[in-house]
């Protein structure tokens, strides 16, 4: 459900940007792209991960006004949002969540058109081996709350240091 909204999103987002932007680089559809990225495949995506398959679901589907597997995606996404995490933030009178990184917390504010901020601490790794932070996810409308909890925060935990080797 937040998939197909997203990758409907990402199509017209891609769409427009394409088609509006000064640079010409010979790509003005999310096909092009696709195309230029199958061409460099080997060059730019290591064996087993990344988002190719994305674009490609992405490319095939169709316009959001028709699409009534759109519309149903995005009532359920308005119900979720209605009926989780609004209920959460008033039963427990919360002004915003804080979760990890690694959960994925960005799809948890897409639900409910919320705010995310991430933190810029590390604070560990994945299985993978990428780092993950702290993010901080907000009622609607209210950004000043999710700046506000991420900046005491960031004044009151201390700065990591850069490892020697980085300096």
């Amino acid at each position: 459900m937040a998939s197909l909204l997203s990758l409907t999103n990402l199509v017209q987002n891609i769409t427009h940007y394409l088609q509006t932007r000064r640079a010409n680089s010979g790509a003005n559809t999310l096909e092009d792209v696709i195309n230029f990225t199958v061409k460099l495949w080997d060059l730019e995506s290591p064996e087993g991960q990344c988002c190719f398959p994305v674009l490609v679901s992405a490319d095939q589907l169709g316009d959001r006004s028709t699409s009534g597997e759109y519309w149903l995606a995005k009532n359920t996404q308005t119900r979720l949002y209605q009926e989780g995490l609004a209920v959460l933030f008033e039963k427990y009178r919360l002004d915003v969540l804080v979760l990890s990184t690694e959960f994925s917390s960005s799809r948890l504010g897409a639900v409910g058109r919320l705010p995310v901020g991430s933190a810029m601490t590390i604070l560990g790794y994945d299985d993978i081996n990428l780092p993950f932070s702290m993010a901080f996810v907000g009622r609607q409308y209210d950004e000043g709350s999710v700046i506000r909890s991420m900046s005491a925060y960031e004044a009151n935990i201390p700065a990591r240091k850069v490892p020697h080797l980085l300096e």
